[in-house]
């Protein structure tokens, strides 16, 4: 099972990027180190202590730029929360308890998956915005305030 779980994910990165070499060459080194530790925490059989340190500049990287395009990361950050210390109170629905335990148990596996995904969304378009925003002066954040 495990070949074949690599196997998908490497042909599905190969079809991702296809086409998209030039991009992939000319992006910034650091998104291509954070998609390497996202990509070796994925194909890591078990998600142990390691991966754990290995995902957290990524994941930054991430949560930062949701916030940068001006995605609330709050309530992502909320509702990733709820998913992994909410407690399963259903004990009348039957298998509501075990799909709980289950979704806790590979919530870590998903969430770096998410981090791959959107790194190499964020490196197939990182030459477009570049070369479309070099021209361009930087936004502001924060709305300017009145002068006193």
């Amino acid at each position: 099972m495990y070949v074949a779980y690599l196997a998908a994910l490497i042909l599905l990165l190969i079809r991702a990027a296809s086409g998209e070499r030039t991009k992939l060459r000319q992006a910034d080194p650091r998104l291509l180190l954070y998609f390497g530790c996202a990509l070796f925490a994925v194909t890591m059989p078990r998600m142990k202590d390691y991966s754990y340190v290995l995902m957290l500049i990524p994941t930054l990287f991430v949560v930062r730029d949701i916030g940068r395009r001006g995605i609330a990361p709050e309530y992502f950050l909320f509702a990733v929360g709820l998913m992994i210390w909410g407690q399963p109170q259903q004990n009348y629905v039957p298998g509501m308890q075990a799909l709980i335990y289950m979704l806790q148990a590979y919530l870590p596996l998903f969430m770096a998956a998410t981090v791959m995904v959107y790194m190499m969304t964020v490196l197939l378009r990182s030459r477009d915005t570049s070369e479309s925003s070099r021209d361009q002066p930087a936004t502001v954040l924060h709305p300017a305030r009145p002068p006193d």
